[in-house]
């Protein structure tokens, strides 16, 4: 899987090591020679981080900007 996020380009693929075992890499940019192997269990814990990671910033906004409403109609109510 290739994305691109911000001119940034992330490529997650499966390959085997020498042993036939499977491995995730993930490689940045322009460093697609190199790239960080992680086991499965590696990868599915890495990911688990970044979508709390994205919850947590998602449930952030969403407070600021129902914060953010509800000074407004206070402030237009006083």
């Amino acid at each position: 899987m290739n994305t691109s996020i911000n001119n940034l380009k992330v490529e997650v693929s499966l390959e085997n090591d020498d042993k036939g075992q499977n491995l995730v890499r993930v490689a940045l940019s322009d460093q697609q020679s190199q790239g960080c192997f992680m086991t499965p269990a590696q990868a599915r814990v890495l990911a688990t981080e970044l979508i709390q990671a994205v919850h947590k910033a998602e449930v952030r906004h969403k407070l600021q900007a129902s914060h953010n409403t509800a000074w407004h109609v206070s402030k237009t109510m006083a």
